[in-house]
């Protein structure tokens, strides 16, 4: 039976809005990022970051917060990312026992000024080039049969606040483009229209 790990600080954290993170671990820098799962943008995925370098990587977290322990064809590229060396005798790592330090060290990360391609990059956000507003879509009022997206929710917030706020509670999707249309201006009033144009 597989085994898992509840991070319940960082369940704590991200429940109060808050999802970047920095931690140290075996001298080393670390970001996480609570982000979207770049193969199924209904999920969730811790993407760690490693400072000062391009290095990535990504873990499945269930919708409890917990992040499984019984990875044996990741394990070896766990352990390389975060530096621990490799020992004969074994050294005492194991994936319990990280998820456990991470948890209890992980502290909410300053805010940095990113520009908006840098931010749905970090997070896997869907379509991350598409990155400003071009209008609603309504699928509790047309009868799609559509839901808005874990993704899309997730992106609106870090990417349209205000909007996140007037829609947060509604089955609207936001639709993005990669290209500035002044005739889509990202005002409250124009988001205000656009939320009542199908009541």
């Amino acid at each position: 039976m597989a085994y898992k790990v509840k991070f319940y600080r960082l369940a704590s954290e991200v429940f109060q809005g808050n999802d970047s993170f920095e931690f140290s671990y075996n001298s080393l820098r670390f970001t996480l990022l609570y982000g979207i799962n770049p193969h199924n943008e209904e999920k969730h995925c811790l993407i760690f970051i490693k400072f000062n370098t391009q290095q990535e990587l990504l873990l499945d977290i269930d919708g409890m917060f917990r992040v499984e322990t019984s990875l044996p064809t990741r394990f070896k590229e766990i352990r390389e990312f975060f530096e621990v060396p490799y020992s004969r005798n074994g050294n005492g790592f194991n994936l319990f026992n990280l998820y456990k330090d991470i948890d209890a060290n992980i502290r909410v990360a300053s805010k940095r000024k990113q520009n908006r391609s840098q931010v749905t990059h970090s997070y896997h956000f869907p379509n991350p080039d598409a990155i400003y507003y071009h209008g609603l879509i309504r699928h509790d009022v047309n009868g799609d049969g559509h839901n808005v997206s874990v993704g899309n929710r997730d992106k609106t917030r870090h990417l349209l606040p205000d909007l996140y706020e007037m829609i947060k509670t509604k089955n609207v999707s936001v639709r993005y483009t990669d290209e500035r249309n002044d005739a889509f201006s990202e005002t409250k009033t124009r988001f205000l229209q656009d939320i009542n144009k199908h009541k």
